[in-house]
């Protein structure tokens, strides 16, 4: 009861009830399941299956789809509203996703789902049951760790019970479900002697000696069910309970129930032994018609045999038909012979295709039938498949497809096509797995363009998580040459991929160089691959330092007639070019609205690399505006999004654009203190090596460890990517700074190679940041005339975190050389702007520098709106625009009452007291 008292009030809880089949986990949920009914509590109930598992959200349908079905349609449109829309396909059958949302994203579903859960929730209380969770299937158990994870601040209880003991491997979402800090794990006791005495003596009409429940007990390790087994052998039987028969009771197990089960059956009328086999092939599902159809039995028939197994304990009463016991079940299966059990499901298949049955439900007995070259089977497996992938269950379209392949019966271009659709299938989830199967289907194919869309698949799976580049550039290689003349789409395509293997593979770079001009000609027009082209040349030629204008017409042709990089795809690495190739120039405004349209696009169709992505890109925008505060809100969100999957390559960017927040927000080293110790499993010839190295660098530096950040730095220094566009890359300045007090000439060095390069090129926040560091190495009044030119070049610019930063360190450079009337001006000024970018390391360092000068700096804001915390300013900055707090939540992946709880720290800060006030209480503190 005092976990349903939690859950009432908003404390979310997961409870986990672990133990051996029999131990009355089922009876312990039923009673949680009561006490939740008597509570007021919603309950939603699902139960896994031995035949269901393969079924794409077999459980989570269980749970949603019933309760929908019985609420009017607008009822359902208000629950399934916002991000819940992306759970609409999976729980309400017949719906599509409105507007631009698109399913098939694993995470997408369980976030839609997560957020159908909080919907229901905010109507009233909500408990969430699972029975026999190891058999459920794996997108539903994913969907339950994924709620596990953000239960807290629900009015939500889940209970889950899992059977241990199980042959078969766990699910990974099973462990992570378990293993969760908020995760209460129970383990039913077994029975005592006195409870057994006491089932004895309630059981049996005869008086039980003292010995025997004792015996009882031994037998069955006072597991309940297998107790009440043994009691009914006794009564049937017709063994006296008394100490001569303690003998003869031996243990008894699951075997042993299950002769005892056959027994029972065997005597009772052949039609009950047939329609008992065929519930127990049919699994959960098993309606008396289709039951004794598959049974072969008129329909009165069967109607007489579920009345006689309900009465001998084997099934239970009431539709759709079930067993009493999944021991039950499980023993009355295996009693057919194997030959017979896959003809049972064979037959099953076609009594499920015959009434038009959803394709999974088919596919789930033919996944247990022998391989018979019938092209029938392999149509019901792909189509399935097909609707798994759809889904975001590519876990179960991977079954289906590999069942197909056994199927046989087919010749080599059609095997290739079943390979490729494997391919896709396995590429989320086993990368690996999924190469050799598009190697083997390009082996296979005959057709060029056929072989050179199997190769771009197969390219797009080597780069995705550990990147194969040279074998991925061979392959583009070869395939280019072979399309070109058949298909020139898929050829531009090609190519457009052989760049982004090649941008990101130092090994590469240079072939990719003498291929821009080519490149060029090919870049612009309508279709999505010239497109695709265009953008990707203008950010190299961005980071090669080539003239703004010519980088800027690539960037109109790659974004002509109003298209976004996203729109093709949430997750493109496009995105990150465009941005970057935009922000370089500093065009700033441009790049934050390509940042925000692909922020858009994800979210609606729940992409978290996409979201990732987007976050972490206009959090560099808005670093590079001079907005901190922005930029640390978006990095937390891309950084949280981003560790929830295996996306080594996009942590690395995240990390990159983040740099600048993590140095000078003091509310950011939690994060800072994490990535210092970070360690990056990427390949030395990527581009990401140097990108991830210089992030952790600066960092290390910026937290005092100058040995770290020197190693990090100067690693980046070997590679070929650090010596582009120093309006990108901040590793020579930093570099320089630190080695200087025992290096003078090297810093000399690194600062003569990143000004020359700087002017040539006109970065002038490059210039000046060159400059900067440049008077701090050389001191004296030499160095104050390079700190006074740096500040006059970044006046002008919009990169208003430098120009604080050479105003702070101007000042402080005069307070040195004792010019103390002179340091205040630049000061009070640095002090100013670093305020206003919210960089509040260097607001403290001007705030110290300016006391040293004698002047009294004013004292931070306790109120207003320089007192909300990066992530209340935007989500007051959010509920000002209208959104609501459940539109608030799902932007930035919290729940509902995290908003709540914020809200109730802002009002005060800004001196209201309701959310009307606060687009006029942001004004006025702007």
């Amino acid at each position: 009861m005092d976990r349903l008292r939690q859950a009432s009030v908003g404390r979310g809880q997961t409870l986990v009830i672990e133990g051996p089949a029999g131990i009355g986990k089922t009876a312990l949920l039923a009673q949680i399941r009561r006490l939740a009914h008597e509570s007021g509590f919603l309950v939603l109930h699902a139960r896994g299956g031995e035949l269901e598992r393969a079924f794409p959200h077999g459980v989570v349908r269980q749970l949603f789809e019933a309760r929908l079905q019985s609420l009017s349609a607008d009822e359902q449109a208000m629950l399934l509203a916002g991000a819940a829309e992306l759970a609409a396909p999976i729980v309400a059958p017949g719906s599509t996703p409105g507007g631009t949302r698109a399913i098939g994203d694993a995470f997408a579903i369980s976030h839609g789902l997560y957020w159908l859960t909080a919907n229901l929730a905010e109507r009233t209380p909500l408990i969430v049951a699972v029975d026999d969770a190891q058999w459920a299937d794996v997108p539903s158990l994913r969907f339950l760790a994924h709620l596990a994870r953000r239960i807290e601040g629900m009015e939500v209880l889940l209970a889950v019970c899992i059977r241990t003991g199980e042959p078969e491997e766990t699910d990974v979402s099973l462990s992570q479900l378990v293993s969760e800090p908020v995760t209460d794990v129970l383990h039913p006791p077994p029975l005592s002697v006195a409870a057994v005495a006491e089932i004895v003596g309630k059981r049996l009409s005869e008086q039980a000696d003292d010995e025997f429940p004792s015996a009882c007990h031994r037998a069955t390790g006072g597991i309940p069910f297998l107790v009440g087994e043994l009691i009914s052998a006794v009564a049937t039987q017709s063994i006296r309970p008394g100490a001569d028969s303690v003998a003869h009771l031996g243990e008894i197990g699951p075997r042993t129930v299950a002769r005892a089960v056959l027994q029972r059956l065997a005597r009772t009328s052949e039609a009950a032994t047939k329609l008992a086999r065929a519930v127990a092939v049919l699994g959960t599902d098993a309606r008396l018609g289709r039951a004794a159809e598959l049974a072969g039995i008129p329909r009165e028939a069967a109607v007489d045999a579920a009345d006689a197994l309900t009465a001998m304990d084997i099934l239970k009463p009431g539709s759709p038909l079930e067993f009493v016991h999944p021991i039950v079940r499980g023993a009355i299966y295996e009693d057919l012979r194997p030959a017979a059990r896959a003809n049972a499901h064979a037959k099953a298949a076609d009594v499920l295709a015959a009434e038009g049955a959803e394709h999974h439900a088919i596919a789930a007995h033919l996944l247990l039938t022998e391989p018979e070259q019938r092209p029938d089977t392999v149509r019901a497996l792909r189509s399935a498949a097909e609707e798994a992938v759809g889904r975001g269950a590519p876990e179960s379209a991977v079954v289906y497809l590999r069942r197909a392949l056994a199927e046989g019966g087919f010749g080599a271009a059609d095997r290739a096509e079943l390979l490729l659709e494997l391919g896709e299938a396995e590429r989320s989830g086993q990368p690996h797995t999924a190469v050799d199967h598009f190697r083997e289907a390009h082996r296979l194919a005959d057709d060029p363009v056929t072989r050179a869309r199997i190769a771009y698949e197969l390219v797009a799976t080597l780069l995705l998580l550990q990147p194969r580049w040279e074998e991925a550039a061979e392959l583009v290689e070869q395939s280019i040459a072979e399309v070109e003349g058949h298909d020139h789409e898929l050829a531009v395509r090609l190519e457009a991929s052989r760049a982004t293997n090649a941008f990101y593979d130092a090994r590469l770079l240079f072939g990719l160089l003498e291929r821009l001009p080519k490149m060029k000609q090919l870049a612009g027009g309508e279709s999505p691959a010239r497109r695709e082209v265009a953008l990707q040349v203008a950010n190299l030629i961005a980071w090669l330092g080539e003239p703004n204008e010519e980088i800027l017409r690539f960037v109109d042709l790659g974004l002509s007639g109003g298209h976004s990089p996203a729109e093709e795809s949430p997750e493109s690495w496009l995105v990150f070019s465009t941005v970057q190739a935009l922000s370089l120039t500093e065009e700033q405004d441009r790049a934050l609205r390509v940042a925000e349209e692909a922020l858009d696009i994800a979210r609606a169709r729940g992409s978290i690399v996409g979201m990732g992505v987007a976050s972490s890109s206009r959090g560099w925008v808005h670093a590079r505006r001079g907005d901190l505060v922005s930029a640390e809100a978006d990095t937390r969100v891309a950084l949280k999004l981003l560790d929830e999957i295996p996306f080594e390559t996009g942590k690395a960017g995240a990390l990159f654009h983040a740099i600048e927040p993590l140095i000078e927000r003091i509310e950011l080293e939690d994060e800072a203190r994490r990535i210092q110790e970070f360690e990056f499993e990427l390949d030395p010839h990527s581009l990401y090596w140097p990108v991830g190295l210089e992030a952790r660098g600066r960092v290390r530096l910026a937290l005092g460890d100058t040995d770290g950040g020197i190693a990090d730095l100067s690693a980046v220094e070997q590679t070929l990517y650090a010596h582009n566009d120093p309006n990108g890359w901040g590793w020579r300045p930093a570099l320089a700074l630190a080695v200087a007090p025992r290096d003078r000439d090297r810093a000399f060095e690194l600062l003569r190679v990143y000004l020359d390069r700087a002017r040539e090129i006109g970065r002038s926040r490059a210039v000046g940041i060159g400059l900067r560091t440049l008077g701090l190495v050389e001191g004296g009044e030499p160095g104050l005339a390079h700190l006074e030119e740096a500040v006059r070049v970044l006046e002008d610019s919009p990169a208003r975190l430098e120009h604080a930063r050479a105003l702070v360190e101007l000042g402080a450079a005069r307070r040195r050389a004792g010019h103390r009337a002179d340091a205040r001006e630049p000061l009070r000024e640095g002090l100013d702007l670093a305020h206003r970018c919210g960089a509040t390391r260097l607001d403290e360092r001007a705030r110290q520098e300016l006391l040293a000068t004698g002047a009294r700096p004013r004292r931070a804001m306790l109120t207003g709106r320089d007192a909300l915390t990066a992530t209340e300013q935007r989500i007051a900055g959010m509920a000002a625009e209208g959104m609501s707090n459940p539109e608030i939540a799902q932007a930035l992946f919290v729940t509902r009452k995290t908003i709540e709880n914020h809200l109730g720290r802002i009002y005060p800060k800004l001196g209201i007291n309701s959310r009307e006030k606060l687009p006029d209480a942001l004004a006025a503190e702007g």
